[in-house]
């Protein structure tokens, strides 16, 4: 049974777990709420993270004592760090309890503790540091989440620029090195993920080497400057090419801009602006049609959507 990089003794934990569980469930009080109760084990009850879960089914209700009796065994188990990992995973027992009109299900899953480990793609995040796949208008969202590892993840904010040069006045090169990146094909994800803010330190450093301004590059200076109640400024990016191919593939692009929409964002319509350079003249962008979206140049002078998109790490979301 694996999640992520690490490995759990399935069967020694869901022996150990229900030996725990079924004195509980016997020493429950039978009689007008609670007809009868019953113990199911489910070892696939998520495909994704692969942890085995154990379900209790009452037919009946439980009173809130009744359901604190149970989920009070979770405690019992210790949290276990995971030996040989570099990023603090913990793993550990949770519950969740599903209420229905005459019956109750308690939960129990081994599962990881970080925050990290319960986020997923098109999850909202917002401004009083929270994760949630559910909108809630009475918050504020300052991105999606469009890219989740075991050590970070990547949102994009809803508040995309208007239509931005990406350069302007004296046009240089500002890289040494251009690296040829698929310019006229069609991409999925075929783009490895850079370090955003390697990528900006090194964009803002080379502006500065040359005597200009950041204004001079109205697009970098839209993401540079942005910032929101919980990612400073400094920390937003344009984004590069591989994140481009998780915004914009075929998988996401559209219930990406759904959630956009949703907090007044315009969506992932148009064409937009990457953070690297082509040359002395050109740079990279996003080209979007009906259905796909292609890796091409253009003039650093031509107005494009800025996108602000952000890196938050496991440990800076620990600290939300």
């Amino acid at each position: 049974m694996r999640y992520r990089n690490f490995t759990i003794n399935e069967a020694g934990k869901l022996d150990e777990f229900v030996t725990r569980l079924l004195p509980t469930i016997q020493g429950m009080p039978f009689g007008k709420r609670i007809k009868a109760m019953k113990c199911e084990v489910d070892d696939n009850a998520d495909v994704e993270q692969g942890f085995p879960e154990i379900r209790v089914h009452v037919d009946g209700k439980l009173t809130d004592k009744q359901t604190e009796v149970l989920c009070a065994l979770a405690t019992e188990f210790p949290e276990e760090i995971v030996e040989g990992t570099t990023c603090g995973e913990r793993l550990g027992v949770r519950t969740t309890v599903q209420r229905k009109l005459r019956s109750t299900v308690v939960s129990f899953r081994w599962t990881g503790l970080r925050k990290i480990d319960v986020i997923r793609p098109l999850d909202i995040f917002y401004s009083d540091g929270t994760f949630s796949p559910e909108v809630d208008k009475d918050k504020i969202a300052e991105g999606v989440v469009y890219y989740v590892d075991e050590k970070e993840i990547r949102i994009v904010s809803p508040k995309l620029s208007g239509k931005l040069p990406w350069a302007i006045g004296k046009l240089v090169m500002l890289s040494l090195e251009l690296p040829e990146i698929n310019p006229f094909g069609i991409f999925e994800l075929d783009q490895s993920l850079a370090d955003l803010d390697l990528a900006s330190k090194e964009l803002l450093a080379a502006i500065s080497a040359a005597g200009l301004k950041r204004s001079d590059f109205p697009a970098i200076e839209y993401v540079d400057t942005f910032v929101t109640e919980c990612v400073s400024k400094g920390n937003w990016h344009l984004p590069l090419p591989g994140d481009a191919a998780y915004l914009f593939s075929r998988e996401q692009r559209g219930e990406l801009s759904k959630r956009l929409r949703q907090f007044g964002g315009r969506g992932l319509s148009r064409s937009c602006w990457l953070g690297v350079e082509y040359g002395e003249s050109k740079a990279y962008m996003v080209q979007l049609t009906t259905a796909n979206a292609m890796i091409k140049t253009q003039d650093k002078i031509e107005g494009l959507l800025a996108i602000p998109v952000a890196r938050l790490t496991w440990e800076s979301i620990e600290n939300l």
